[in-house]
C-alpha cells in the first residue's frame, strides 16, 4: 500500500536531456583538468581529448539505490504529470481496520451530540479555540508537572522542594499573570498547574541549556550518550544567579548637620550622608562621613564593603551639585593613588557625564528620600555622630522595607518582595518602642529623641511613598486608570508601627456614574475593607 502524490512537470523529456548534457559538460571539464595537471601529455593529445567524452564511471551503492528508487517509485501519467509513490516503513497490515474504528467513533460522537446539546456546545467552543504554539507549550507544562508528581510518589527518598524549568518566556509570563486577566483556556490550565506545583517555583532556562531540546531536535543516539548536557544538565553557574546585592552600586553624597558634642555649648558641624544604592535590588546602604576628604570616603567605602561585600562597579555622580564643595572628592577619586588602590580591590569606578545628575538617578532618589524628611525633622535638635549613625541605620531599615512587587499571584498571599529579602532573606522587623511622637522633643532623653525622629520619619515616608507611586494623568478620560482585579496594592494607614505596611488584593471595583472607577473593595489579612483610589496604589514593579 502506497500513498501517491503527483508532481507537476511541463516537459520531462527536456529536463532529462538537459541533465545528460550537463553530465557531458561536467566530464569534459574533469578531463581538461586532469590533462592540465599531467605533464606527460603533449599538446596534440590534449587537443584530441578536449572534445571527447569520458567513459561512464561506476555508481556507488548510495547512487545506485537512489536511481533504483527513482525508477521503481516514479511513473508518468497520461496527462503528462508524474506520480511518485511514498513507501511505508512497516507492513500496511499492521495498521489494522483503522478506517472502521475511526468511523464508529465518529458516529458515536455524533449520536452523543444529538442527545446532549450542552456537551455539543462545549465541544464546539473548545474546538473553535485556536491551538497556538504557546498554548501547546502550556499543555506541555501541565504534563511536566504531572510527570514530576508521579516521579516524587515513586521515590522512597523525601523530596523537600522541586524546581521547574521552562524555555518559554510566554508561558512563564502567563504563570505570573493573575488568573482573572487571561482567557478561560489558559486560566483552566493555569489553575491545574498551580494546584500541582503550588509549593514549587518556575524558572527560565535558555534553549541551549535545556536537555529536552536534544530530543525535540532529533539528536542521534550516539551523540546523546556523549552529551554532558543530557546526563548532567546545565552547569551550576547557569542555573543560579551568582551576583549578590550591591554587586553593581551607585553612590551619592548629601549634606547634613550634626553636633560636635553633647551638652551646652555644642556647635553644629556640617557632615555628609553617603548613600550606596544597589542597581538591581534597589536596596539602600547609608554611611555618615564627617567631611569630603578622601580619607573619610575611603573609610565609608571600607565599612560598606565589610558589611555588604565588595562591589564590582560603583557609579558616581558628576553633576553640578558636586562642583565647588565636592571638587576635592572628585580630585582624589580621579587621582592615580586612589585608582591604583581601587584596582587592587577589583572595584571599577564609573563617572556620569558632567551636568547630567539624572544619569545617577537611583542614588539621587535615595538621597532625596532620606534627606528630604530628615532635614525637616532635625531643625529642632542636632545629634552627635553616634546618635546620627544610629538614626541613619534605622532609616536605612525603613527604606529597605518598602514593597516592590508581589511575591506570588496567589489571591490569598498578601506578601510583597522588599529589598530586605535580598539582604537577609526575609522582611525587616523593628524593635517595639513606646510612641513618643506626641511629646515635645526638648523634653525627651537623648535616646528617646532618636526614636522620635525615627517614628516621625516613618509616618512621613509611609504616606508620601504611596502618594509618589500613584499615577497622576492630565486627561483621565483618555487613560484607563482602573486597578486590575487580584492585584496587590498598598493601603494608606497612619496608625501602623514602623516597618509595617498594609497590603491587600483588589476583590471588587465600583465604577461611578461617569464610568470612572474610584472605589475598590480590598481583601486583607484582617478581612475585607473598602477604600478610595486616593488611598491605595499598585506596587511599583
Amino acid at each position: 500500500m502506497a500513498d501517491k502524490r503527483e508532481v507537476s512537470s511541463d516537459n520531462p523529456e527536456e529536463a532529462y536531456a538537459t541533465r545528460v548534457q550537463f553530465e557531458q559538460q561536467y566530464y569534459s571539464l574533469v578531463a581538461m583538468a586532469r590533462s592540465l595537471l599531467s605533464g606527460s601529455h603533449d599538446k596534440s593529445q590534449r587537443r584530441d581529448n578536449k572534445d571527447s567524452l569520458p567513459e561512464k564511471h561506476s555508481l556507488s551503492l548510495e547512487e545506485r539505490a537512489c536511481e533504483e528508487s527513482f525508477y521503481n517509485n516514479t511513473k508518468r501519467k497520461d496527462d503528462g504529470r508524474f506520480a511518485v509513490t511514498i513507501p511505508l516503513k512497516s507492513d500496511p497490515s499492521a495498521l489494522g481496520d483503522s478506517y472502521g474504528i475511526a468511523k464508529r467513533r465518529f458516529l458515536s460522537l455524533e449520536k452523543r451530540f444529538e442527545l446532549e446539546h450542552k456537551f455539543k456546545s462545549t465541544y464546539l467552543d473548545f474546538m473553535s479555540i485556536p491551538m497556538t504554539i504557546p498554548r501547546l507549550q502550556l499543555c506541555g507544562t501541565l504534563l511536566e508537572s504531572r510527570l514530576c508528581t508521579k516521579v516524587k510518589e515513586s521515590l522512597t527518598l523525601p523530596v523537600h522542594r522541586v524546581r521547574y524549568w521552562c524555555d518559554s518566556s510566554i508561558m512563564l509570563g502567563w504563570l505570573s499573570t493573575p488568573p482573572q486577566q487571561v482567557k478561560p483556556f489558559v486560566r483552566n490550565l493555569f489553575n491545574k498547574i498551580q494546584g500541582i506545583s503550588s509549593d514549587s517555583g518556575w524558572r527560565y532556562v535558555p534553549s541551549m541549556d535545556n536537555p529536552a531540546v536534544l530530543i525535540s531536535r532529533g539528536l542521534k543516539a550516539d551523540l546523546i550518550s556523549a552529551s554532558a548536557l543530557w546526563w548532567s544538565g546545565p552547569q551550576a553557574n547557569t542555573r543560579s544567579n551568582l551576583k549578590f546585592p550591591f554587586f553593581n552600586s551607585s553612590v551619592d553624597y548629601g549634606p547634613i548637620l550634626i553636633s560636635d558634642r553633647k551638652g551646652r555649648g555644642s556647635k553644629p558641624i556640617k557632615s555628609y550622608l553617603c548613600i550606596f544604592v544597589c542597581m538591581a535590588t534597589k536596596a539602600v546602604h547609608l554611611e555618615l562621613v564627617t567631611d569630603l576628604s578622601k580619607e573619610a570616603y575611603k573609610a565609608a567605602l571600607n565599612r560598606f564593603v565589610s558589611r555588604r561585600g565588595r562591589p564590582r562597579t560603583i557609579l558616581s555622580d558628576n553633576g553640578t551639585n558636586f562642583v565647588g564643595a565636592c571638587n576635592e572628592l572628585y580630585a582624589f577619586l580621579q587621582g592615580s593613588d586612589v585608582a591604583f588602590e581601587i584596582a587592587q580591590e577589583g572595584i571599577e569606578f564609573r563617572f556620569a557625564p558632567a551636568y547630567t545628575p539624572h544619569f545617577n538617578g537611583l542614588a539621587e532618589a535615595a538621597v532625596r528620600s532620606a534627606k528630604h524628611h530628615l532635614k525637616r525633622l532635625l531643625q529642632l535638635t542636632h545629634f552627635t555622630y553616634e546618635e546620627m549613625a544610629t538614626c541613619l541605620t534605622q532609616i536605612e531599615a525603613i527604606l529597605n522595607s518598602r514593597p516592590l512587587t508581589p511575591l506570588s499571584t496567589n489571591p490569598l498571599d498578601f506578601s510583597a518582595l522588599t529589598p530586605s529579602h535580598f539582604l537577609i532573606g526575609r522582611s525587616l522587623m523593628s524593635v517595639p518602642n513606646p510612641q513618643v511622637t506626641d511629646a515635645s522633643i526638648s523634653r525627651l532623653e537623648r535616646y528617646q529623641r532618636v526614636e522620635c525622629i525615627k517614628q516621625h520619619f516613618w509616618k512621613r515616608f509611609n504616606i508620601e511613598y504611596i502618594s509618589n507611586l500613584q499615577q497622576k494623568t492630565k486627561w483621565p478620560a483618555s487613560t484607563n486608570g482602573d486597578i486590575a482585579l487580584g492585584s496587590l496594592v498598598l493601603i494608606k494607614d497612619k496608625a501602623l508601627p514602623p516597618l509595617c505596611w498594609s497590603l491587600g488584593r483588589v476583590a471588587k471595583v465600583y465604577p461611578g456614574s461617569d464610568g470612572v472607577t474610584r472605589v475598590a473593595e480590598l481583601k486583607t489579612k484582617r478581612g475585607t475593607i473598602r477604600r478610595g483610589f486616593n488611598n491605595i496604589c499598585p506596587l511599583p514593579l
